[in-house]
């Protein structure tokens, strides 16, 4: 407390000593000078009211854009927990998958069971060296094709239903279109498997 008393004289004994000068400075002054330094001092209030109202306001600003930087984060939360509970969904589909598959699930057998699904016959199913860098080490890489001239729209379906089975990708796609028939195209794939552990 006596500190803050004194801090407050001291500030009381400077203002008192600026205000003499201020005052020693003006008297002298001929009327035209008071009016220069008077017209001078007011540009510079001015100036600095205006630099503060300035400065004050980015001030709110920033202070009111904060919430919403972190409405947005909160938004991005949201979003990938979303999706890690999509993804969680689709590691149990893929362990009721591995559960029915069992230990001699056969990739090539799997693959004819879902053509015969979809009306297709498969023409060709060869193992081989991967063409595409989307093939990671610990998948096996296969061409197929379907037979020529096989419908378009149940060839399209029938890969659509291989790249949501587990472990199996489709990674390349090459449709030749008959000419003579537009529903029907030869169409090769090639798949990307990785064995079920």
């Amino acid at each position: 407390m006596e500190k803050l008393q004194a801090l407050r004289e001291r500030l009381q004994e400077l203002f008192e000593v600026t205000k003499e000068r201020l005052v020693e400075f003006w008297k002298p002054l001929n009327p035209r000078e008071k009016m220069i330094v008077g017209g001078a001092v007011a540009i510079f209030c001015s100036a600095l009211l205006i630099f503060v109202a300035s400065q004050s306001l980015q001030w709110i600003s920033r202070s009111v854009a904060g919430p919403r930087v972190d409405i947005s984060e909160v938004e991005q939360i949201r979003r990938i927990v979303s999706e890690l509970g999509a993804s969680q969904m689709e590691i149990r589909r893929f362990e009721r998958m591995r559960a029915e598959m069992g230990d001699d699930f056969n990739f090539r057998e799997h693959l004819e069971t879902e053509a015969r699904r979809a009306g297709l016959q498969i023409r060709d199913l060869q193992a081989a060296r991967p063409s595409t860098p989307l093939v990671g080490p610990d998948e096996e890489f296969y061409e197929l094709q379907l037979d020529l001239q096989s419908p378009l729209p149940a060839s399209l379906r029938f890969l659509n239903s291989l790249d949501q089975t587990l472990g199996i990708r489709v990674v390349g796609l090459r449709v030749k279109p008959s000419f003579a028939d537009r529903q029907r195209a030869e169409v090769r794939a090639e798949i990307a498997y990785r064995k079920v552990q």
